[in-house]
């Protein structure tokens, strides 16, 4: 670990500086060595590094985030950077076609203001706003004889079929919601083809001093779950899916991933292979961790919140405990826990019950010794002072959280890390 002090400076000056900087940057033009490393500002909570900072605060950007609003947050003391997942029909339209740019672009004001970035890339989204959303494996994938199963339009209808090889895929019909298009992972024209892009992405980024981790683009969200919509997880069955496949497949991509990427770490996102419980993973989620984790893989789990229910059924903090001394985890939720009405209220919780699951070491959770927190940007906003929507209690229980990660031998006179801890 990097035993380098943060530098302190008051927030005021941390704004003036860092606004400079952004605004320089629009003046600034985008390539390459537009990704790498600066010098960290003043006042940052984290210390200047070349590479991954190992630990911290990230921000989850939505696609309306990136588009409307790239630099959300970024005067935030506190944060270490974002997190921000593309789909690989944005990143490669056609075969051997790359857009990195879309990626540099983004990537350039973060990195130059002392922040990392978390990377990822997915083969599915069932809806969003996206130009690829229902596409995000690209069309020509598919064209070169992958099956998949399209599904309609995801506004809760569930008309399905299942469309081997070549398929229309056009760019109206994405954006009238005709289809969505769920890859079969097992397939060897997907592999192969994945297998392609993910060697690029590597040669592009792979050592890139900007970069914190790269999330391993699996199922749904990226993540190992197969599909949450029951009838796509029918269909995926039809397809000849069983738990042993699936976790076979999974560790096929992941080796695809360590074979490309030689210096950057790697994670993956950690989801029960579905919602029907006799059928979400169970032992063989555990060993799937350990066998990730075995490699130094990390794990990151996106079901955080601050309920019982957190406590009683995630089991996360106990996997996460049980291998923290050969690789680094995560936890943030799945929607913003600042998000107003009852109904979120009662998934979510409160933004400092939420930081103490995810640390563990009370009401009954063992210590998890996690490295990451992220959120989404809604409360990373809400925890910054002057932004609209600013509340002092996530500034304090991000800001706690923050101080629990901190490694010990950066942590000077911050608590120390690992989970031990009460309540913010």
């Amino acid at each position: 670990m990097d035993d380098s002090r943060p530098v302190h400076k008051t927030l005021k000056g941390l704004r003036a500086g860092l606004m400079l900087m952004v605004l320089s940057l629009t003046a600034t033009a985008v390539g390459a060595d537009s990704t790498k490393a600066a010098a960290v500002p003043s006042g940052l909570s984290y210390p200047q590094k070349d590479g991954p900072f190992g630990y911290g605060v990230f921000q989850k950007m939505h696609y309306r985030d990136f588009t409307g609003n790239p630099t959300r947050n970024i005067l935030n003391p506190n944060l270490a950077g974002v997190e921000i997942v593309f789909n690989w029909a944005d990143l490669e339209p056609r075969e051997g076609v790359y857009r990195w740019e879309t990626v540099d672009r983004f990537m350039q004001p973060w990195v130059q203001s002392g922040r990392k970035i978390i990377l990822g890339v997915r083969a599915i989204q069932k809806r969003g706003s996206s130009a690829t959303a229902g596409a995000a494996t690209p069309a020509w994938v598919f064209e070169a004889g992958a099956k998949k199963i399209a599904t309609g339009p995801f506004t809760g209808g569930k008309k399905s079929r299942k469309t081997p090889g070549p398929t229309d895929g056009t760019q109206n019909d994405r954006e009238s919601g005709s289809e969505v298009s769920w890859p079969i992972y097992w397939d060897p024209v997907y592999l192969e083809k994945y297998q392609r892009f993910v060697s690029a992405l590597a040669d592009r980024y792979d050592g890139n001093p900007g970069i914190e981790f790269i999330e391993i683009g699996l199922g749904q969200f990226g993540s190992t779950k197969i599909a949450g919509p029951a009838h796509v997880y029918r269909l995926y069955r039809d397809e000849g899916y069983t738990e042993d496949r699936w976790v076979e497949t999974i560790q096929k991509i992941i080796e695809i991933y360590r074979q490309a990427f030689e210096k950057t770490p790697m994670a993956i996102v950690m989801s029960p292979f579905h919602k029907v419980k006799k059928d979400s993973g169970g032992d063989r989620l555990e060993a799937l961790a350990v066998y990730a984790a075995d490699r130094g893989i990390y794990l990151y789990n996106h079901a955080l919140t601050g309920t019982d229910e957190f406590v009683k059924e995630n089991p996360f903090p106990a996997v996460f405990n049980s291998v923290h001394d050969r690789t680094r985890t995560a936890f943030g939720p799945d929607n913003p826990i600042s998000a107003t009405g009852r109904q979120n209220d009662r998934k979510y919780g409160g933004i400092r019950d939420a930081v103490a699951n995810a640390l563990g070491g009370i009401r009954g959770l063992p210590q998890t010794h996690i490295s990451y927190l992220i959120f989404y940007a809604d409360d990373i906003s809400a925890a910054t002072s002057g932004s609209p929507g600013y509340q002092k209690e996530f500034e304090e229980a991000i800001r706690f959280g923050l101080e629990a990660i901190r490694p010990k031998e950066m942590k000077g006179e911050s608590p120390v890390h690992g989970g031990r801890n009460e309540t913010p």
